[in-house]
């Protein structure tokens, strides 16, 4: 193994290429294809283009780089051929100045068929963000071809305009194209740590003081190693006894705990010289940097994935925001839901709530913010997590950091669970390092010291309260720990080995004791009713997502692993090979039926398979690591190819770094946004002139097994614009048989209904006490056009896709 002076120039060759090449990227300055839907609403065919009947629509450019727009075609005689040599043409004209951007560009009309998209390409035009701009269609011939827009008014920042000019309650379905280059996103970065510099460094407090304090505590020299998972586990085992001794979990307590951890950090440091000294040499250390440097470019990253929502993304997001709103009311943990679920008891997992909770009041932040802030921030944690694992189990830093880098870099997950809302399992995750760590030094001689069973008591105990299945994950390496543990020579040093991993296990159970006093109280009674039984059902959905681990790098991460895992065999480190097989053991929890037993549906394949990272990461990381130490004594033999090659690996290594990171700019998988910054306006409106017992009906549609989900920002009314909705949070499913099937009930009949002014739906809707209706702008069932000539819904809101309604109350 190389020296530590042997390492240093290596290191210090990446850092100063990640500068040099991230100068060269900002002046070649690299683009991403990037598209926003304008309008995508395609209910209403205007009169057919002609030379002298064009369609003009005004928009404003979001972004610059415009470089194509796309618009849908619709023909009223699709079966009958186009008129030879006829084509469809657009201008693009700048306001109020009507300069033309693009010379009038013609696309040949004879393929086009009814429905079929049409994209008219055009060099990049930059500098018109925030710009209003005007697209003009027309036809050379007389054709029956048009292009499809809404029925109604559905975009606010423009309108359609038909033959003479003449105005249309109406605008064209419309997708712009754009090329959002390096410069933009630098841009962009900057607008964007206005606004989350403050809440960042609230959260740094947050998690810094206490998981240093406790790491300089109980892992002494690996206190750096432990200070992440330490401080994930802190936040929830203090909302919790903080709420079982009927004291308030609020910002005068936060700001107490996080200054007393701090004060406990530079008293501790101040006392004890050696510790002092090698935090010092840490923070000092090359190897910091460039961890620093990784994790700086992941967070970066994962905030311009987030750039354009306003409320996290999708299904999970909802309940998490509401269970960080009811901590924030309550000061402590929620015993019910009330008021924006009801349930007859609280038993959902709280690790990454507590934490974002606690944001949320030192910072003065609504519970959603706070979830999408700390929710970034863990996920661009990641490169730190498996470097803590990695470290822990080598102490080998070069290793360590190159699984950091294939994680913050190459690898698309964790950073898609921005695009699921799954912030709690990255909580659990990160926590997860820590306590496989810990499990494995109680299970290794000599006697654990009672400050390793406390460190590994308080980590098992965090994880126990902060994601239920993450804490399945941790039994195989249980497991892997037990078998270890038997092949201790010598029964005295077996024995005592065991004793110190059972008095751990003993403290982690009293830590976590109100919880799961609650949980025997409140949870098992109802579980019958609720889930039936821990074994899943036949019918229930758990297939293989294949489909996660064939995306862009993954399969070459997936290949490495391998390979590492079989490199970990031949050169006898088993910590590693260790680690591929509990990966591997993990993979048969959820398919128990391989072993002849039952499924249980605690943990599915997805959640396993998306957890993936943690260990590839590992396992690439160290490979990685590994081969470069074997190079090193090549280098060594021929002193003057040495430089040559630490000059050549770290280039490659920065490099594809930055290409990685950049490919995945665009993550975030779009379809699962649900809320736009129109539904925001909207729901400040409804908050200022609804009636607070105001009961909204919104958009719904099936999600999984017989649970409904909202399709739109209406689902979010109870937080954006504190009003009740029809169907609540993800929560619901545990609020008993007969409120589930009656919500249900309601969801399905407006999903289903063909005539939304059928005397038999209103008199549904009046029977469970609707007032009103809101129809959000990635809209749903509810549609303007099936609900504006009924005169039972009397329209009070319209901006844009946005509509709120008033039912009347009937007879």
């Amino acid at each position: 193994m190389p020296s530590r002076r042997r390492r240093r120039p290596l290191l210090g060759w990446i850092l100063a290429l990640a500068c040099a090449l991230l100068l060269a990227a900002v002046l070649w300055n690299p683009a991403v294809a990037e598209s926003d839907v304008l309008q995508p609403r395609a209910s209403w065919a205007p009169p057919a283009l002609s030379p002298d009947a064009p369609l003009a629509q005004t928009f404003v450019a979001p972004h610059d780089g415009l470089d194509a727009i796309e618009v849908l075609v619709a023909r009223y005689r699709p079966s009958e051929p186009l008129p030879a040599g006829a084509q469809v043409c657009l201008q693009l004209q700048s306001l109020p100045s009507e300069a033309l951007l693009i010379q009038p560009l013609c696309i040949d009309a004879a393929p086009l068929g009814h429905n079929a998209p049409l994209t008219f390409r055009f060099a990049e035009i930059r500098g018109v963000a925030g710009a209003t701009l005007r697209a003009t269609f027309w036809t050379t011939a007389p054709t029956d071809l048009t292009l499809w827009a809404s029925a109604e008014e559905a975009y606010a920042p423009g309108a359609l305009y038909l033959a003479g000019g003449a105005p249309a309650d109406s605008d064209l379905r419309l997708t712009l194209h754009y090329r959002y280059r390096l410069t933009d996103a630098l841009a962009e970065l900057g607008d964007m740590a206005r606004s989350w510099w403050a809440p960042l460094c609230g959260l740094a407090l947050l998690l810094g003081g206490p998981g240093l304090a406790l790491g300089l505590l109980l892992a002494r020299r690996q206190a750096p190693v432990y200070a992440l998972p330490l401080a994930l586990a802190f936040w929830p085992l203090l909302l919790l006894w903080l709420t079982a001794l009927h004291l308030p979990f609020a910002a005068a307590t936060i700001w107490l705990a996080t200054a007393t951890s701090w004060l406990g950090v530079a008293a501790y440091l101040a006392r004890h010289r050696p510790a002092r000294l090698r935090l010092l040499a840490t923070v000092r250390s090359p190897t910091t940097a460039l961890l620093a440097l990784v994790t700086l470019l992941s967070l970066a990253m994962r905030l311009l994935n987030v750039r354009s929502l306003v409320v996290p993304s999708w299904v999970d997001s909802l309940h998490h925001s509401v269970i960080v709103q009811l901590i924030l009311e309550q000061h402590a943990l929620p015993n019910t839901g009330d008021p924006y679920v009801s349930l007859p008891g609280f038993y959902y997992h709280f690790g990454f709530h507590a934490l974002a909770a606690a944001l949320a009041q030192i910072a003065r932040l609504p519970s959603y913010r706070a979830v999408l802030i700390v929710g970034q921030a863990l996920l661009a944690l990641a490169p730190v997590g498996v470097y803590g694992l990695v470290r822990g189990l080598t102490g080998r830093r070069l290793e360590a950091l190159l699984g950091a880098l294939v994680v913050a870099c190459w690898s698309y997950m964790p950073a898609y669970y921005a695009s699921w809302g799954r912030y709690p399992q990255m909580a659990g995750l990160l926590l997860l390092t820590g306590a496989l760590l810990a499990v494995w030094r109680l299970a290794r001689p000599p006697t654990a010291p009672w400050r390793t069973r406390i460190l590994a008591g308080v980590l098992v105990a965090g994880l126990l309260v902060t994601h239920y299945r993450i804490s399945a994950l941790l039994v195989p390496w249980g497991g892997l720990a037990l078998v270890a543990l038997l092949t201790i020579r010598g029964s005295d040093r077996r024995r005592g080995t065991l004793v110190a991993s059972v008095t751990a296990l003993g403290l982690a159970l009293l830590l976590a004791a109100p919880w799961l006093w609650r949980l025997a109280e409140q949870f098992a009674p109802q579980f019958g009713e609720t889930y039936g039984t821990l074994v899943a059902s036949p019918a229930a959905d758990d297939a293989w997502p294949s489909n996660l681990l064939t995306y862009r790098w993954t399969p070459v991460l997936l290949g490495g692993a391998a390979v590492g895992a079989i490199w970990a065999l031949l050169r006898r480190q088993w910590r590693m090979a260790l680690l591929a097989l509990w990966a591997g053991l993990c993979v048969l929890l959820p398919n128990l039926q391989w072993l002849g037993l039952p499924d249980l549906w605690l943990v599915n394949n997805t959640a396993v398979v998306i957890a993936y990272w943690l260990p590839v990461g590992a396992l690439c990381g160290w490979l990685l690591g590994d081969l470069a130490h074997l190079g090193a004594h090549w280098w060594r033999r021929h002193a003057r190819f040495e430089r040559l090659a630490q000059i050549g690996a770290a280039a490659l290594l920065v490099a594809t770094a930055y290409v990685g990171s950049w490919l995945h700019l665009d993550v975030l998988n779009t379809s699962t946004v649900l809320a736009t910054p129109a539904d925001i306006d909207a729901a400040a409106w409804m908050r200022d002139n609804l009636p607070p017992d105001a009961l909204i009906l919104v958009n719904s549609a099936h999600w999984s097994n017989t649970a409904r989900r909202g399709t739109d920002a209406g689902w979010w009314l109870p937080l954006l614009a504190g009003r009740r909705v029809t169907l609540p949070n993800l929560l619901y499913i545990q609020g008993g048989a007969e409120r589930f099937a009656a919500i249900n009930s309601l969801a399905i009949a407006v999903e289903e209904a063909q005539d939304d002014c059928a005397p038999s739906l209103l008199a549904l809707l009046r029977e469970r006490g609707v007032t009103h209706v809101y129809i959000g702008a990635q809209g749903g069932p509810l549609l303007p056009e099936k609900l504006t000539h009924c005169p039972a819904y009397t329209l009070l809101y319209s901006v844009g896709p946005t509509r709120v309604y008033a039912l009347d109350g009937g007879n």
